[in-house]
């Protein structure tokens, strides 16, 4: 009876894991580790499957991982979303079988895909548009207001912003 519960470091809700002090890195690193664990079960395969089933298996069991919880986490910093990035990096050599010393970016335009930041950029802007088109919950919706301008003549609008936060 004289146990002493150890102070907690990291958090685990909904599948997000996180430091106290509000750190990304153990989710990310996290998510890392689940999207190469699978990666390395397709790539086990990859002999014997055909590039559309490859891509269809990335699609379905890897990039989930790395969408999940990407709006909370989407301005995580460089070196953090570089990690992520270079996920789907691996991933897209490994699919179009291509050596590691071939560049990504037309990889990744014979694949169709975007840059993971690029998605959640557009996550993101896609959570606002509900927020602004009240379809998301009042908590949320009730967080942004829209300055209106009355003045036709509006000056410039270059680094001008109508959407704040309350």
């Amino acid at each position: 009876d004289s146990y002493v519960p150890s102070p907690m470091k990291s958090l685990v809700g909904l599948g997000v894991a996180a430091l106290i002090i509000c750190s990304s890195c153990l989710h990310i690193d996290s998510v890392r580790k689940k999207c190469l664990a699978k990666l390395a079960l397709i790539r086990r395969a990859d002999h014997y499957l055909p590039c559309s089933i490859r891509k269809l298996l990335y699609l379905a069991i890897v990039l989930p991982h790395l969408d999940y919880c990407s709006v909370v986490w989407h301005s995580c910093g460089t070196t953090l979303s570089d990690w992520v990035e270079r996920i789907q990096n691996y991933a897209m050599h490994m699919i179009l079988q291509k050596p590691p010393t071939t560049r990504s970016h037309p990889l990744r335009q014979m694949l169709g895909w975007t840059t993971l930041h690029h998605r959640r950029h557009l996550a993101m802007l896609g959570k606002v548009h509900c927020c602004l088109t009240n379809r998301a919950p009042a908590f949320l919706t009730a967080k942004f207001v829209a300055n209106v301008v009355h003045n036709v003549n509006y000056p410039s609008t270059r680094r001008k912003n109508n959407l704040h936060l309350k």
